[in-house]
């Protein structure tokens, strides 16, 4: 598997995990959301490979139901840019997956609560690469707030087999590909339905060439 910032989306299907089905979209571009889609809620989001973290930069709009929002999300993200429509995940709990090549200690696997609380709380369980199914299923163990995974208050439970299969298929994916340096998947929702992975980002190991 070769490594580009720009497919962001191959690596968690191909993990055999759920992503929101996308749409990619070029500026100029004013189209109304899909009839059959009617009463659904979308996201828009800024689609550049050189946009690590969307939200700081304004490239990520949520709850877009109408024709007059889906209009103003693109006007907002800016002129001249590519944008990805996708249907709103369910709400659930945020985590972090990342896969990265250590200079010290080569793969490693990190995983801990997402979402924009992943730096602040810095509550991440590590493991080498590659790990069984059984090793990726036990690091929720070793996370402070691994509580909130196990139905918190009524709150959705960590299916810990589809996780361990999940993550032991991504540090493998990373082992397997010496082009890549880094896979990390943020947020990856925790809902009532499983594991939904929202958004990725892929670093290869040689920094791309980027046009223009």
């Amino acid at each position: 598997m070769g490594a580009g910032r720009g497919r962001r989306q191959d690596v968690p299907r191909g993990a055999g995990h759920p992503y929101p089905g996308p749409c990619r979209l070029p500026l100029p571009c004013r189209c109304p959301p899909c009839p059959a889609s009617a009463g659904r809620a979308f996201a828009v989001k800024v689609l550049d490979a050189v946009v690590l973290h969307k939200a700081e930069i304004g490239g990520v709009h949520l709850s877009v139901r109408t024709r007059e929002e889906l209009d103003a999300a693109p006007d907002a993200i800016g002129p001249d840019r590519r944008y990805l429509v996708e249907a709103m995940a369910p709400v659930g709990l945020d985590l972090l997956l990342g896969v990265r090549r250590d200079l010290m200690l080569g793969p490693v696997v990190l995983a801990g609560l997402g979402g924009t609380a992943a730096e602040a709380l810095a509550d991440v369980a590590i493991r080498l690469a590659p790990l069984s199914v059984a090793e990726a299923a036990s690091m929720p163990d070793d996370l402070a707030a691994g509580a909130l995974l196990d139905d918190w208050r009524g709150g959705p439970m960590l299916d810990r087999l589809q996780f361990g299969r999940f993550v032991s298929s991504l540090a493998g994916a990373l082992v397997a590909s010496p082009d890549t340096a880094e896979i990390e998947i943020n947020p990856l929702r925790l809902t009532a339905d499983g594991l939904i992975a929202l958004d990725a980002v892929i670093l290869p190991t040689v920094p791309l060439a980027l046009d223009g």
